[in-house]
């Protein structure tokens, strides 16, 4: 008998820096400590969680009860917390030692916090570049989440999505779990009846991915209604709840009980829409109107994948000198050795405040 399958579920909760106070607030009252209340009570239920530096360092002044209740569940088994770097930057456009630094702060941060430690990591955006394994391991990373886009427009099929895969840089390797776009679009948008049927459809043995921005979860349009006062967190909880022949997993456990499904060397790439983002503006609308013609062979759509991300530095100069101020803000820091250490740390930090993606 094949060993039961699995669905991870995963949430990644994020505010840029320097979001104001009550915009972090609305988002906690409609979105985070609701999600968290309903998953309280469901303790056969698994849950893996990202949080961003940004919104960590808000709720430890504001909201310390809900992490000290995260860590509860992190220790008991019911959570798996998620690191990432610390400040959300997008991790392969900083300098080296700033990317390192990054992961460590997030790291440092999460034992302090949780008394565990990070053994995944959230890569901002899901952009990926094929360098990434070596430091990410070299750091103690073991696992990444990227969207089934990044493998389908490398020719993996769509039913050999339900497992981890092994990528390296340079002998050093981490493993990448595909996030499924089906799930993405279920949960939490369509009836129970239609997860139920896609999970019918998935190996026996095999794991379903869904990781996704907690905000969907109560602070979209229409979801906190929906999600809570139309009770669909609690029937998809139950439903979870009840699944044993596919029970929700840690991605940790999920990666100690099973070797990989083999080798992947992805292209550079982000979540699938953002090919298209990234072009400028004619071309952009050329590669649409393809796109919807290659709607009708959905099978072909996967290796239609616009431009590279980094094109937008091209296509938006703000980002573009955004970018490269940073780049010129850290390097200065780096140099200025006759500072005394207190005011270095302190500009250093303030450098890694601004690789956040967001703006």
């Amino acid at each position: 008998m094949p060993a039961p399958g699995g669905i991870a579920l995963g949430v990644h909760n994020h505010q840029p820096v320097g979001n104001f106070g009550h915009v972090i607030e609305h988002a906690f009252e409609r979105a985070y400590g609701p999600f968290l209340d309903t998953l309280e009570r469901y303790p056969n239920v698994k849950m893996n969680f990202h949080t961003s530096g940004p919104l960590l360092e808000w709720m430890r002044s504001a909201r310390p009860a809900y992490l000290a209740r995260l860590g509860e569940l992190a220790q008991a088994g019911q959570v798996e917390i998620v690191g990432g770097a610390y400040w959300e930057p997008i991790l392969s456009v900083l300098p080296e030692a700033d990317q390192r630094a990054q992961i460590n702060r997030m790291q440092s941060e999460i034992e302090k916090l949780f008394s565990v430690q990070a053994r995944g990591f959230w890569l901002a955006e899901r952009i990926w570049e094929p360098h990434l394994p070596r430091i990410l391991a070299e750091e103690g990373v073991d696992y990444v989440m990227l969207d089934d886009s990044h493998f389908l427009g490398a020719g993996f099929s769509p039913n050999s999505l339900n497992d981890y895969y092994l990528s390296e840089e340079g002998g050093r390797s981490v493993a990448i779990f595909p996030i499924s776009r089906e799930l993405r679009y279920l949960i939490p948008f369509r009836p129970i009846e239609e997860l139920e049927a896609h999970l019918d459809q998935l190996p026996e043995d095999g794991l379903g991915v869904l990781f996704d921005d907690g905000e969907k979860f109560g602070l979209w349009r229409g979801t906190h209604e929906h999600c809570y006062g139309e009770g669909y967190m609690e029937r998809l909880f139950e439903f979870l709840s009840h699944r044993d022949d596919r029970p929700t997993a840690l991605f940790s456990e999920w990666l100690d009980a099973r070797p990989a499904a083999g080798s992947a060397y992805l292209p550079t790439g982000s979540y699938q829409e953002m090919g298209e983002w990234s072009l400028p503006a004619a071309a952009a609308e050329r590669f649409h109107g393809l796109s919807e013609r290659l709607g009708e062979s959905p099978e072909d759509s996967p290796f239609l994948r616009g431009g590279s991300w980094r094109n937008f530095f091209v296509k938006y100069p703000e980002s573009h000198w955004m970018h490269k101020r940073m780049l010129l803000a850290s390097r200065r820091c780096d140099e200025a050795t006759n500072l005394p250490i207190p005011l270095r740390e302190h500009a250093r930090d303030q450098v890694l405040q601004a690789q956040c993606n967001c703006a």
